[in-house]
């Protein structure tokens, strides 16, 4: 029970936009496993391979919506996996709610230092952002 090889292809990387400027990506990988016995099931949950709702890696905004394997017909123990990333998420979902609130401990701080009768002051305050 093992995968013997994982890499991402070119082939069949896409990208699109359409006219509300949501992008969306598709980013293909091979998974090979050491019997023709494995389903796609196993192939699609490689350990390498993203998870659902996980962030796109060059977009921070598309996350990652369906994961969908496909068997070769010459080669029965190798898998073609296409990952598809988008922007049109539930976002109440709690690992995206989780993960916006783990990053507001870490908001950058803005210091705005001025001279006031000959001395100098600083205010500083954290920015907030809106949360869904």
């Amino acid at each position: 029970m093992a995968y013997t090889l994982f890499t991402e292809v070119a082939e069949g990387r896409t990208a699109s936009v359409d006219q509300k400027f949501n992008r969306t990506y598709t980013r293909v990988f091979l998974v090979r496993t050491d019997a023709a016995s494995y389903g796609p099931a196993y192939a699609a949950s490689h350990p390498s391979l993203p998870v659902i709702f996980s962030a796109h890696n060059e977009d921070a905004n598309a996350y990652c919506l369906s994961i969908s394997p496909s068997q070769d017909q010459g080669d029965p123990t190798l898998w073609r996996i296409s990952v598809n990333y988008g922007y049109n998420v539930d976002l109440r979902h709690p690992v995206i709610l989780r993960s916006r609130r783990s990053r507001q401990g870490n908001r950058p701080r803005i210091e705005k230092r001025t001279r006031y009768r000959g001395r100098e002051t600083t205010a500083s305050a954290r920015l907030h952002t809106r949360s869904a």
